[in-house]
């Protein structure tokens, strides 16, 4: 019963968010702010839902080249990023207040999904394999990162150019590890 209540408070306290995916967007792009908004809704307890604008008040999530220049990401922040490299980054880049930006270069693949991946890592999930997805429980310390990022800009910045799959796995095959390949930012 007393985890029932901390679970609904822990919703309760947690910021009212929006994914915004623009008009524009790719396919690959709708695909990654679906598990964006699919992921953050279980996690929180709250439906997130996924829009064509920013949102009045609350947390924007803005996924993709379109939306994420849309809030302020500046274009050059995004011209000289591969297929699978990406930028997570809040206002502290120049982006609106109360957004995340989250983009690969301009025909980029797979770059948002990797940014959406690595927000979400840096805030508690873990991807052991498709289908194999731990959340973080509904707690007060989920709320309030989410919620810290919403008000603050607290976001982790980060700019991932990620190494080809092959790299990856010649790592891990000779004993390195696929992280040595592409070192994140703290």
């Amino acid at each position: 019963m007393i985890a029932l209540l901390a679970a609904h408070a822990a919703a309760a306290a947690t910021p009212a968010m929006q994914v915004y995916l623009a008009a524009s967007s790719t396919a690959d792009e709708a695909f990654a702010a679906q598990e964006l908004s699919e992921l953050l809704g279980n996690a929180t307890g709250s439906a997130v839902a996924v829009g064509s604008s920013k949102a009045s008040s609350g947390l924007t999530l803005a996924v993709g080249y379109g939306a994420a220049t849309a809030v302020g990401l500046p274009s050059s922040a995004l011209e000289n990023l591969g297929n699978e490299s990406f930028v997570v980054t809040s206002n502290a880049s120049g982006v609106s207040s109360g957004c995340i930006a989250i983009s690969g270069g301009q025909k980029a693949r797979r770059g948002a999904l990797y940014g959406v991946y690595h927000l979400l890592d840096a805030w508690g999930f873990r991807f052991f394999a498709p289908n194999a997805t731990v959340m973080p429980s509904r707690n007060a310390a989920l709320a309030a990162s989410i919620r810290g990022a919403a008000t603050a800009g607290s976001s982790r910045d980060a700019t991932c150019a990620a190494p080809p799959m092959e790299s990856a796995a010649m790592l891990a095959s000779s004993g390195g590890s696929p992280a040595a390949a592409s070192p994140m930012p703290d």
